[in-house]
């Protein structure tokens, strides 16, 4: 099963998710993936949309 995600070791595309939960401030999820080619995991980091748009108007408005 594809997972959409490009392993960054060996650039396959053929991954899978081994793990998801909750991140710790519960705004996004945290997912171990494995790549099927080369067997490294690594882990990503997902915000939801409405935190996304709460950290880009952080950016946008602070002071420079």
């Amino acid at each position: 099963m594809s997972g959409g995600i490009e392993c960054p070791y060996c650039a396959s595309t053929n991954t899978r998710v081994v793990d998801s939960r909750p991140d710790a401030d519960r705004c996004g999820v945290k997912r171990k993936r494995e790549c099927s080619r080369c067997g490294i995991r690594w882990t990503t980091c997902e915000l939801d949309e409405d935190r996304i748009a709460l950290l880009e108007d952080a950016i946008r408005d602070r002071p420079r």
